[in-house]
């Protein structure tokens, strides 16, 4: 197929993506909370996106994430998170301290998130520097500001629909750290501890394009690493959701077919997780941090137990945790995955057999 055809096919594709998307979880998609579940329409789009070009894939995917995550209005007009599991409401509380989830795709981050946003006293930790968190939160806050620059970069990336076309490289000086200040109320509870979680690569970002400092954060800062050991499983796990396009489920749905295995995918994937691991090893050396540390495979092993120590950590004890609302979307997928990355790269899959069976 030529490239104007592949882009033409892009674009079809991807107002399909928003018209559904839309339907499934725009207001007039329900009345209460909790977000309507996959259609068979939806279920049968992702399999003819599996078929498109990476590139084509990856810019219909960024859409869908956005719109996925996308709050669903409440009968009292506010708008519930289906990631948290709560609903946005702004603080009047001043913040006295932040909690800073770093995290890296596929560890477990949501479900941690939304086990602490449960407890009520411990912020409701969002991820305010993704792009399209930023792009998304843009609309209604009417900050940052991109530069002119920047407003005519986009234009032909978002024709082509090119990966990441959605977020801006550099926004009016001041007008990021205004940002920030303006999602803190947000992510704040009555006691006035604000919460974030941060992707390594969103870090970078932030840092290197817009000058993002942790000074910026209500002081001081309570830093909470998550990782997973099995990188392997983990990278199996993002490289799927980068194709289906699918990040989290409030519910199990019925068995799908096998995905084609894509070695370049995982091997991304891997590398990706791998430099994220790396990065917040470095910010916690420079900084002189001793994070509270928890895994993905304590969190899968035992759940209620794992989010309570990190909120003893955190000065919380007596915590009741609720029932996680997030579901794990393991399937056959990640199986053949797995094994068939750990046959091509031995050098890779050197990780306790007991870890090889939590997987997300």
């Amino acid at each position: 197929m030529s490239s104007a055809g592949r882009a033409t096919t892009c674009r079809v594709t991807t107002a399909a993506s928003i018209a559904t998307l839309d339907a499934m979880s725009g207001p007039n998609a329900s009345s209460g909370p909790d977000p309507p579940p996959l259609s068979r329409l939806h279920r049968a789009r992702r399999a003819a996106i599996d078929a498109l070009p990476p590139g084509c894939r990856r810019a219909t995917q960024e859409i869908k994430r956005l719109r996925q995550a996308r709050p669903v209005l409440t009968p009292d007009g506010q708008h519930f998170d289906p990631i948290l599991g709560v609903t946005d409401r702004p603080s009047e509380q001043s913040p006295v301290g932040t909690i800073f989830i770093a995290a890296n795709p596929r560890t477990g981050s949501n479900l941690l998130a939304s086990a602490l946003a449960g407890t009520g006293q411990l912020g409701v930790a969002r991820e305010v520097l993704r792009p399209t968190f930023v792009a998304r939160a843009r609309r209604s806050l009417g900050v940052p500001v991109p530069t002119l620059v920047a407003r005519a970069h986009r234009v032909p990336r978002r024709i082509a629909l090119r990966p990441g076309w959605m977020g801006y490289s550099s926004y009016r000086d001041g007008s990021f750290h205004e940002y920030v200040d303006s999602v803190i109320p947000y992510g704040t509870t009555d006691n006035g501890l604000f919460s974030l979680k941060v992707l390594w690569e969103h870090m970078v970002v932030a840092v290197e394009r817009h000058g993002f400092s942790l000074n910026w954060l209500p002081q001081p800062i309570h830093f909470v690493h998550i990782e997973r050991r099995d990188r392997v499983a983990g990278a199996a796990s993002l490289a799927k959701a980068e194709r289906s396009g699918v990040w989290f489920q409030r519910r199990r749905h019925g068995r799908s077919a096998v995905m084609r295995y894509d070695d370049d995918e995982m091997m991304d994937a891997y590398r990706r997780l791998e430099a994220g691991s790396s990065g917040w090893a470095r910010l916690f050396r420079d900084h002189g941090v001793e994070p509270i540390r928890t895994t993905y495979e304590a969190l899968a092993g035992s759940y209620r137990q794992s989010v309570a120590d990190v909120a003893r950590q955190l000065g919380l004890s007596d915590v009741d945790v609720e029932e996680p609302h997030l579901v794990r979307q393991a399937d056959r997928t990640n199986d053949v995955w797995i094994e068939e990355f750990r046959r091509r790269h031995p050098e890779l899959a050197q990780i306790p057999t007991d870890e090889r069976q939590r997987r997300n």
